[in-house]
């Protein structure tokens, strides 16, 4: 067996020199300028806290149960002591210390002769560092840990990614994939990926299924013994935490045993029982995964393209189906070529002289059929390892001002780099300037194992540059698109799971980034943050792929509660464009916000709570799907007649796909449509709710019925509080009256409800007053204990001592529908006997 590639597993010393390789960024004329001296830090932008108002009084004989004014949820999350409570560390100060040093190149070849089989993962996203032959055509392969051999190495082991050359066609191959990192997706009936390039370079699931076997130690790899599992390290996935119970009443149960006191039915409160917590069983911490593929033809090992290139002749195998970073480039070229095309040139608009070359994008715009697209491409900025992270405009004419161009992002920043006026081999200009849009913003990858989410950013772009369809144009013309498509294109390149060059998640990094050390969140939040306070923002959306749960679903964020209803409402029209949103399993818990993973990481730094905690923005959200399978798929109703849409034909399976993804991000822009009562085309109609209204009047009704539900279970407590009722006094009115103001709850999670996502939402005091919770309370049947054991159906206004629920009706009363029991029993057993 012969290897190529890196055989030492580290450098020697930090500053020793490295050869250059297929990892290095493009050679570009520009120089990433550093931040200016004594300006390291962020402009300081003051939070928007909205006035506090009075919690209202209820009517005389009620009592007062707060005095207290209510607080917004984004000042409650900034008693928590988040790092991004003040707006002076808004940035990390960059010192000389700060300087990046790459790992080591981790991308291997091997060669076996006795199969003559070539492995290779020397190419864009490539995965693979050692292998074994352990007989005919079978073979053990170990996939690299994030910044496997260094200082910053991760635990992060779930991605793989290799060509295949050599061999004969039809022959079969076996692999044992050795020590990938525990996940639930490898249970799925999972398979991993194949294409043939450049015959069928699509990549599909290899026909059968594979073997996972858990593993409770992380396998050594042979030769590369720093390639070890880290106890110090966790998950920081954003998979909800096992331990998610806010209220901390979960752990006791009020229960009630029925007795019998003159014939009748009593029911005696007991003492709270705690639950039996099960002895916790060792975690399994990875998988051997081992498959079978069949090689589709005789590949030649020499080739004068490049491996990973579309034109070199290799067999491609994946953990899941990949969107490389050179995937990437070779789609945003193809759009705007597919631009110009249709271009028309209007007044102070120019083309430019080679629209293909990466570091000369311009502005596109195209007229066909009198609908027109504005295109604009520039950079962003450069990653730590000098690559470009694109940044997209897309929107039609209407407002354009062409005196105006947009103004920089940040001037003093250099932010977009290629439009900054410092970099002088740099030709592009900010985008011009729309009049009266509001701006929605996508971003995605900054996971690189995550590739659903750049499947759904393909998706979402496909379809705003959809000229005929006549939702695509009501999205351009109402709003204009900002899309980041690849945050990490380091990470992505050298075939990383989770984190950057640097070891760093940069999703934990929005509260305090550091320009030179994390560019893309630094540039983001210089984005983000100004458009919500200026009240400019109608969406900011970033896209993610799950790797422990089945389906698609939003994670959003603890609100107040009006404001919970409209991101809710969201979620729901999503749900209602897409048969792949799960709604029940959307997520908007306080408790998810600030989950933190076993290394300390918590996800309160993520872009969509940072954006949320310091500007209250409301419609903020991270989009998770699984790799690969959905669990349940929504109904909608046909609108393909007037869209043109084959849906149906390709996507109605609990598989996932490309396609899938795609549709799951055009749902995304649907839903946004639907939100603002402007979608030409809408499913809603069709639905039983009838309009936008009349569904957002439902969720309002679902999250205020399921809170007065809560807060009853919450004052019940062990049911002390109903000593010395009278039987003629209503016991929900004489439960909640015995609270004391300071402990009814200011904000409340639900989970378990039917037809709501687990849920936080703030401003319960003023929300609801006690007399909307006595009304909500009379007006609907209890959906479970403790309510349930004090509910009549003869009459809701009578004490607990003489009620019988309705699960037990033969211990009913004489006094509370007794005789109409017999006389319905009665009536039954004659019409047996009737001949």
């Amino acid at each position: 067996m012969s290897c190529k590639g890196d055989s030492n597993p580290a450098p020697k010393t930090k500053n020793a020199p490295r050869k250059s390789s297929k990892l290095d960024g493009p050679s570009s004329p520009l120089v990433k300028p550093e931040a200016p001296k004594g300006e390291t830090a962020l402009p300081i932008i003051s939070n928007a806290k909205p006035s506090s108002t009075s919690v209202p009084t209820v009517q005389e004989g009620e009592r007062r149960r707060s005095t207290e004014n209510t607080e917004v949820v984004h000042e409650k999350i900034v008693s928590k002591k988040l790092t991004s409570s003040s707006a002076e560390q808004a940035a990390a100060e960059d010192t000389d210390a700060d300087v990046f040093v790459p790992p080591p190149n981790n991308q291997r070849t091997f060669y076996f002769a006795e199969d003559d089989l070539e492995f290779s993962s020397e190419f864009d996203s490539g995965n693979l560092i050692q292998v074994e032959r352990l007989g005919p055509y079978r073979y053990n392969f170990y996939n690299a840990m994030d910044c496997g051999n260094s200082a910053k190495q991760t635990n992060n082991r779930q991605w793989f990614h290799f060509s295949v050359r050599g061999g004969g066609k039809g022959v079969s191959v076996t692999v044992t994939f050795v020590g990938v990192m525990h996940s639930n997706m490898f249970t799925y009936e999972w398979m991993p990926v194949m294409a043939l390039y450049p015959d069928k370079p699509e990549y599909v699931r290899i026909p059968g299924r594979a073997t996972v076997v858990s593993l409770e130690n992380m396998p050594s790899t042979p030769d590369y013994p720093l390639l070890e599992y880290k106890v110090r390290g966790g998950d920081d996935s954003d998979a909800e935490q096992p331990n998610d119970n806010p209220e901390g009443n979960n752990d006791e149960t009020p229960t009630c045993t029925p007795t019998t006191d003159n014939a009748v039915m009593v029911f005696a409160p007991n003492k709270p029982v705690k639950k039996k917590k099960k002895a916790k069983k060792k975690k399994d911490i990875a998988m051997n995964l081992t498959f079978e593929f069949r090689m589709e033809a005789a590949i030649p090992r020499d080739s004068p393209h490049s491996l990973g290139s579309v034109d070199c002749p290799a067999m491609y195998i994946a953990s899941n189906h990949p969107y490389s970073f050179s995937a990437l480039q070779r789609q945003l070229t193809s759009w705007q070529v597919a631009m110009l095309k249709q271009i028309s040139e209007t007044r102070a608009m120019k083309l430019i002289e080679n629209p293909t070359n990466p570091y000369k994008h311009n502005m596109t715009l195209t007229a066909t059929d009198n609908v027109a697209i504005y295109f604009h491409r520039e950079v962003l900025c450069h990653s730590l390892e000098n690559r470009p992270v694109e940044l997209l405009t897309i929107t039609d004419l209407k407002g354009i001002d062409y005196t105006r161009r947009m103004p920089m992002i940040s001037a003093q920043y250099n932010i977009p780099l290629s439009s900054s006026p410092s970099v002088k081999t740099f030709c592009t200009e900010r985008p011009y300037y729309f009049e009266g849009k509001a701006f929605v913003v996508l971003t995605a990858r900054v996971h690189p194992g995550e590739c659903p989410g750049s499947h759904m950013m393909h998706g979402a772009i496909s379809f705003l540059l959809n000229r005929k369809d006549a939702r695509a144009q009501m999205l351009r013309e109402r709003f204009v698109f900002l899309i980041v498509p690849m945050i990490n294109p380091d990470g992505v390149v050298r075939g990383h799971s989770r984190v950057d060059a640097n070891g760093i998640d940069l999703n934990r990094m929005y509260s305090t980034p550091s320009q030179r050390m994390q560019p893309v969140p630094f540039c983001l939040r210089q984005l983000l943050i100004p458009l919500a306070m200026r009240k400019q923002l109608s969406l900011f959306v970033d896209m993610h792929a799950h790797a422990n749960k089945k389906g698609a679903f939003l994670y959003g964020n603890g609100l107040p509660a009006e404001d919970q209803v409209k991101s809710l409402l969201y979620a729901k029209l999503v749900s209602l464009n897409t048969p792949f949103l799960d709604y029940n399993s959307c997520n908007y818990s306080e408790t998810n916000m600030f989950a933190v993973g076993k290394s300390g990481k918590s996800k309160d730094s993520s872009a969509r709570i940072v954006l949320f905690v310091e500007t209250g923005f409301v419609f903020s959200y991270a989009i998770e799907t699984s790799h690969v399978c959905a669990k349940t798929l929504n109904s909608l109703p046909r609108v393909d007649a007037l869209t043109s849409e084959d849906l149906y034909a390709d996507t109605m399976s609990l598989r996932f796909t490309p396609n899938t993804f795609g549709d799951t991000g055009k749902g995304l822009l649907l839903g946004l449509l639907d939100l603002h009562r402007c979608n030409p085309i809408s499913r809603i109609p069709l639905t039983p709710f009838g309009s936008v209204d009349s569904l957002e009047m439902y969720l309002e009704k679902q999250l205020r019925v399921e809170a007065c539900e809560k807060i009853f279970t919450l004052a019940y407590k062990d049911g002390s509080r109903l000593d010395g009722m009278s039987n003629t006094q209503n016991a929900t009115q004489y439960l909640l009256n015995a609270v004391p103001p300071e402990e009814f709850p200011e904000k409340i999670t639900i989970r378990g409800a039917r037809n709501l996502p687990i849920v936080t939402f703030s401003g319960v005091r003023q929300y609801l007053p006690l007399q909307t919770i006595l009304a909500t309370l009379e007006q609907t049947p209890p959906v479970g204990p403790p309510r349930s054991l004090y509910y009549s159906r003869g009459s809701r206004n009578t004490s607990p001592a003489i009620m019988a629920p309705p699960a037990f009706p033969e211990y009913a009363s004489t006094e509370q529908g007794g005789e109409k029991a017999k006389e319905k029993r009665r009536r039954s057993t004659s019409k047996k006997n009737s001949p």
